[in-house]
């Protein structure tokens, strides 16, 4: 038996569940399977889910506004047991009428860590430990911004400009893990901020589900994944690569941030701060504009580095990866991992930052990771 796939469909209590299949018997377009499936899993953001179905199909019934929904998977022959592989609430629609005069319905939906993007930083610039941090650890710092922006501990007596309640979300107890630094975030949007956040705090960062309607923000030092570059190979060679493409991008790469804090003409704070390849013959530069922000030095060197760090040359690799050996989705390699690639003259260890899976009731099921070299 293939590796198979099914939707978990619920309303926004995650109750009243229907499943739809990729594959039952019978020929009943209103209970039969999804025609097509795509889904994408991210670090440190949120990825969408697609899928489409009759136009009569008694699930769509279920699809009302932040419906809830589980993409799962199995493949016993491979030791895979069933097994959630996304999870993500119901916004978007589509549908048509096509020349055959059937009637077609798309549902887009987006992984669990857009709760997050719901939320605003509400509280006031210079807030000590709400929207201004000093020597905080990047686990604190992400944690105290979810807690106080996304759970009923952000309120209008502690000062936010409104309650910050996302029924459901709750946040994993403080390990005080990451790097030390200053950070200062007021008016941003908090999955934004958190993801800004993430290269210079010593983690990744998720929101995971826990129930049937229930989400803990997690924290994950150092990264999330596992250093699988000796066990983990990739390559045409070994047969489990195809249709790999490989991309180095340095036009928009920016070496140097002038970062600009409060003030005006000569008063203005301003800090100077290079980024890892930086060299006298590779000198591009970006204004970074931090005037709502604090203008300690500790505060703008952070908040330059961060922009540095987002607009550095960009070397990617993806390609479909191949059922084989040592090398099997969510068995042997999974989102985050650290693994080893080799195309033409490329030698690569990247990261895992996303992984996209298709299934085409015609084509079957690919899964393609997307790597980056840089991360």
């Amino acid at each position: 038996m293939p590796i198979s796939h099914w939707l978990k469909i619920m309303d926004p209590t995650g109750a009243n569940p229907i499943i739809v299949t990729g594959n039952p018997p019978g020929n009943d377009p209103t209970r039969g399977p999804f025609t097509n499936l795509a889904y994408t899993e991210v670090i440190n953001g949120y990825g969408p889910c697609s899928f489409t179905l009759y136009g009569n199909h008694l699930a769509i019934a279920n699809l009302t506004d932040q419906a809830l929904v589980e993409v799962w998977s199995q493949w016993p022959e491979m030791g895979l047991a069933p097994h959630i592989e996304w999870s993500g609430v119901y916004k978007d629609e589509d549908s048509e009428t096509t020349v055959e005069g059937g009637d077609i319905f798309k549902a887009t939906c987006y992984s669990d860590a857009w709760w997050l993007s719901t939320r605003a930083i509400a509280y006031p610039a210079g807030t000590a430990n709400r929207s201004l941090f000093s020597g905080a650890k990047g686990e604190t710092i992400m944690k105290t911004l979810v807690t106080y922006n996304a759970t009923a501990s952000g309120t209008t007596v502690d000062g936010r400009d409104e309650l910050a309640t996302i029924t459901g979300v709750s946040v994993q107890a403080d390990g005080a893990n990451g790097n030390t630094q200053d950070w200062a975030c007021a008016n941003e949007n908090l999955l934004d901020n958190l993801a800004k956040l993430a290269p210079g705090a010593g983690g990744d960062f998720d929101l995971i589900k826990t129930g049937a309607a229930a989400w803990e923000f997690r924290w994950y030092t150092g990264q999330r994944g596992t250093d699988r570059t000796a066990t983990v190979k990739f390559s045409i060679e070994l047969g489990n690569m195809a249709n790999p493409s490989y991309s180095m991008t340095r036009s928009g790469e920016r070496t140097v941030a002038l970062v600009k804090g409060a003030g005006t003409g000569s008063d203005r704070v301003v800090v100077i701060r290079t980024g890892a390849n930086y060299s006298a013959s590779n000198k591009s530069e970006m204004y970074v504009n931090a005037s709502s922000q604090a203008t300690t030095t500790a505060t703008l060197n952070a908040t330059g580095d961060a922009a540095l760090k987002s607009s550095q040359a960009n070397e990617v690799i993806s390609f479909d990866a191949l059922p084989f050996p040592n090398s099997i989705y969510n068995k042997h390699w999974f989102l985050g991992d650290k693994v080893s690639v080799k195309y033409k003259s490329h030698n690569l260890t990247p990261r895992i930052v996303m992984v996209t899976t298709t299934v085409d009731q015609q084509a079957g099921v690919t899964i393609r990771p997307g790597m980056a070299v840089n991360v």
